[in-house]
């Protein structure tokens, strides 16, 4: 069970990092009312979620290379 565990936990981390990236850039390509308050936060979202991608592959490759480094090196 545990080993399963680890596996399937692996997926859903992969899976929902996938998810977020997808759902929010989607987000952010819907324009706001021309309220100010509400332009304001958009500007704000946008530009917190706009650099997502980047750490989504930066992290997925950082995944990559420890796992090839751990059978590598054991």
């Amino acid at each position: 069970m545990v080993k399963s565990c680890k596996y399937s936990c692996k997926n859903w981390i992969f899976f929902s990092l996938v998810a977020t990236t997808l759902i929010m850039q989607c987000a952010i390509h819907f324009k706001p009312l021309d309220v100010p308050e509400g332009l304001a936060i958009f500007e704000s979202v946008k530009s917190i979620f706009s650099l997502l991608p980047r750490l989504a592959i930066a992290s997925l490759i950082a995944y990559l290379i420890s796992q090839f480094h751990d059978v590598l090196v054991i």
